[in-house]
C-alpha cells in the first residue's frame, strides 16, 4: 500500500472501500503514519465513498465514512 501512494497520480481524492474490520484497522494504521497525496478516507459503503469522491467536484460537505 505504501509504494502505491509513492507513486504521483492526478487524483484529487481517493476512497479506500472494504468492509473487513482488519483492512479498517490497517486503513487507519497507514493514514496516521503517511501524508497521502490527497485526501483519502476509508469507507465499508459503497454509496459513502461514491457520494464523497463526488462531493469534491460538487463542491459539497464531506459525507461521513461509515
Amino acid at each position: 500500500m505504501r509504494a502505491v501512494f509513492a507513486i504521483p497520480c492526478s487524483a484529487s481524492r481517493i476512497a479506500l472501500l472494504d468492509s473487513s474490520p482488519v483492512d479498517r484497522m490497517l486503513a487507519n494504521f497507514f493514514l496516521g503514519v503517511n501524508s497521502p497525496p490527497c485526501p483519502t478516507k476509508f469507507f465499508t459503503s459503497r454509496h459513502l465513498a461514491v457520494a464523497w469522491l463526488q462531493s469534491a467536484a460538487d463542491g459539497q460537505a464531506h459525507p461521513a465514512s461509515a
